[in-house]
């Protein structure tokens, strides 16, 4: 056999040796999908309950009380029901879709059990995130980001290194300097937007690259040298003289009005999902479940405390005590597909702390280990009658009784008078052109005797009353 035929009989045998590897090597396009077997998954199940928990036992009800266990299994009948409706929703409006799977998503239970019923206004998704939503009554967002940082702090120096803006164009002539290269882009854009479009974005996508920075028609340059002044930080040249920068901040994304959820998560960030959840979010889906499922005939749960529901900062006590339960923002938008061995993805469980795939006591279903302690079982057995009698109470005191211990209170006074005492009006003399006797004043005193013991007597029994009630 020649040489060659040799060689292609031994690459072919080659090949046919390597070619099941290659299928089982092969990653598959959705390995980065979360599955119900991974841990994290589970962890926006896991911040539910475990703040429901935390504020049952914080109101009274102990983690005993079998209606505690109630309570999670009817909300997440609640959440079952919020996911449902968001899969049949028309148009597709709760299906989310996240690395190749659509599916409704916590973010969608959240929309469709009425988030916007105790969050009337935007809520942050992340800690410190940049992305709002504001959940609407008609199933639908209002999305909207934080501005974002721009570098403005560069100082341009006469005759070093800037940045050039010269757009030329009838009716713009826009002409300008600066230290910052996106900010002096951004500027020119506001400026030409004023001018060729009142009231349009005025905060457009930048590109870069090694010479220029572009803001739509506006063009930056970097130049190496000949700066024509110097303008500190936050200012830039136009017109001979240096200007505060005055353009809008663009916005981590864009601000839409009644978009379907599946829209809004896709305009998310990529670094936006893998910050952690914001607890006031948290916070907002277990009170609607827990109003839902309250809200449901034969419930018999714990009651929802509608006027001291859970609160934010109760959610973040439970973040800081179990971080490694607390959700990410993707854990929230994350689609949830049942699977045979799940067919429950939002159910709550009782062991939230667990962190497992999944927890073992995902269910809906009443516990049977555990029973009412005052239903159906025999009284406590307290031994034989002892024939103790019922206790007997005084009969109360009249007003008499209680009064004479005052009334009768120093009696050998009682009886007390003050000796008479003859008294004399004194009536001096004086002699000036001959001996005169003042005694006017005693005839004056006479005629208004009466008047003057009343009055004395009134002011001596003052006296002695402020004396008694001041004692």
């Amino acid at each position: 056999m020649k040489l060659w035929k040799r060689i292609l009989i031994f690459k072919l045998c080659l090949k046919l040796a390597l070619f099941p590897a290659l299928f089982v090597q092969m990653p598959t396009a959705n390995a980065q999908i979360a599955t119900p077997t991974d841990s994290a998954y589970w962890n926006m199940n896991r911040a539910v309950s475990g703040i429901t928990l935390q504020a049952m036992e914080s109101r009274g009800y102990v983690p005993s009380d079998p209606r505690t266990y109630s309570t999670l299994a009817h909300m997440s009948g609640a959440a079952r029901v919020g996911i449902t409706s968001a899969a049949g929703a028309a148009a597709g409006v709760g299906a989310v879709t996240l690395a190749g799977v659509t599916a409704p998503a916590w973010a969608s239970v959240a929309l469709f059990v009425g988030v916007s019923a105790v969050a009337s206004y935007g809520i942050s998704l992340a800690l410190d995130g940049l992305v709002n939503w504001l959940f609407r009554s008609d199933n639908k967002l209002d999305t909207y980001g934080d501005p974002m940082s721009v570098p403005t702090s560069t100082v341009m120096s006469q005759g070093g290194p800037y940045c050039q803006v010269k757009f030329v164009s009838s009716p713009h002539n826009i002409q300008l300097s600066g230290g910052d290269c996106e900010a002096l882009a951004r500027q020119g854009y506001a400026q030409y937007i004023a001018k060729a479009n009142p009231g349009g974005n005025a905060s457009p996508n930048c590109t870069t690259s090694s010479s220029y920075v572009a803001c739509g028609p506006i063009f930056a340059y970097f130049m190496t040298s000949g700066a024509p002044v110097t303008c500190v930080a936050g200012t830039f040249y136009e017109a001979g003289q240096c200007q505060n920068y005055n353009f809008v901040p663009p916005s981590a994304i864009p601000a839409k009005t009644g978009v379907p959820i599946g829209t809004a998560v896709s305009d998310i960030p990529a670094e936006e999902l893998d910050k952690e959840l914001n607890p006031q979010l948290v916070a907002a889906v277990a009170n609607r479940l827990w109003q839902e499922a309250a809200a449901q005939p034969g419930y018999d749960g714990i009651p929802y405390p509608s006027a001291n529901p859970i609160s934010t900062e109760e959610a973040t006590q439970w973040q800081e005590a179990n971080p490694q339960a607390w959700p990410s923002v993707r854990d929230f938008v994350q689609p949830r597909t049942d699977t045979e061995t799940n067919t429950d993805t939002v159910a709550l469980p009782t062991n939230p702390t667990q962190v497992g795939a999944p927890p073992t006591s995902f269910t809906t279903a009443p516990n049977p280990s555990t029973t009412n302690p005052n239903a159906e079982q025999d009284p406590l057995n307290l031994g034989p009658d002892p024939a103790i009698p019922a206790p007997t109470l005084e009969s109360s005191p009249t007003a008499q009784q209680i009064l004479d211990p005052v009334l009768n209170m120093l009696p050998g006074h009682r009886s007390f008078s003050a000796s008479g005492q003859a008294g004399q009006c004194p009536t001096p003399m004086i002699s000036l052109y001959g001996t005169h006797t003042l005694d006017a004043h005693c005839t004056l005193i006479e005629q208004n005797k009466g008047v003057i013991q009343a009055a004395m007597t009134f002011a001596w029994a003052a006296v002695a009353l402020f004396i008694v009630l001041s004692a």
